[in-house]
């Protein structure tokens, strides 16, 4: 509201004064004696004051001041900041919540990707397969770590069949099958340790075929080697 109201001569004399009623106001601008401005306003933190020259015939023969109180705008702009600033708290908790969310979608499946990345280097189990959390670049990223994964266990598998068919190779005979010397060797070196620690005894059974280089000779040595295998699926009936 109103604070103050004067009204002054072109000499600066004071013909007329108003104060807010009570007369309670005890601010410097309030309490500033009266003075001739030029018209305009002039701003105060608490109130603004309003300036008027009063013409007549084209003369200024005096001015109107009038003082209005800037507590209600004041008011309404803290209270404005205020808010302001608790919409601000609230935007930059919901940007923290968006963005904690966003990082969990992103760096938990790069972790689970790395944990069984870890685990598959530790086990050397290519079986494993990661879990398809999305279908975005993340999930094309995960298809091609299955991808990967099975190409690998192809080629363990296909490793492993032929370092078994090697090592059948290296302690069996290719023809009949059954094991050769070196295998032999082991299962006998084995055996012998094994009755050394028990105390007890082994026994080995020689088996010989009598005139076979007269079959290979006379008939050739595809019938030998008929003959042969004949043997070893006899032998081979015949033992654990």
């Amino acid at each position: 509201g109103i604070i103050k109201a004067q009204l002054l001569t072109s000499n600066n004399e004071l013909l007329a004064e108003y104060f807010q009623s009570p007369r309670t106001t005890t601010t410097e601008e309030s309490q500033a004696p009266a003075t001739f401005h030029p018209r305009g306003h002039v701003f105060h933190w608490r109130s603004i004051e309003v300036f008027e020259p009063i013409v007549y015939q084209g003369s200024v023969v005096g001015q109107l001041m009038i003082q209005v109180s800037l507590a209600m705008v004041n008011h309404t702009l803290i209270r404005y900041v205020q808010i302001g600033f608790i919409g601000f708290l609230i935007y930059a908790l919901l940007v923290l919540l968006i963005a904690r969310r966003l990082q969990r979608m992103i760096t938990d499946p790069i972790h689970s990707l790395a944990q069984s990345m870890q685990q598959i280097s530790e086990d050397q189990d290519y079986s494993l397969r990661v879990q398809k959390q999305s279908n975005d670049e993340l999930g094309l990223l995960f298809d091609g770590f299955n991808s990967m994964l099975e190409e690998l266990e192809r080629r363990d598998l296909a490793l492993r069949e032929n370092k078994s068919h090697l090592d059948y190779l290296a302690y069996h005979d290719p023809l009949t099958k059954l094991a050769n010397r070196l295998l032999f060797n082991d299962r006998l070196e084995h055996s012998m340790v094994r009755a050394k620690r028990l105390i007890s005894r082994i026994a080995i059974l020689f088996i010989d075929m009598d005139r076979f280089k007269h079959i290979n000779d006379s008939l050739g040595h595809d019938v030998g080697d008929r003959v042969l295998c004949t043997v070893a699926e006899r032998l081979q009936s015949q033992v654990r």
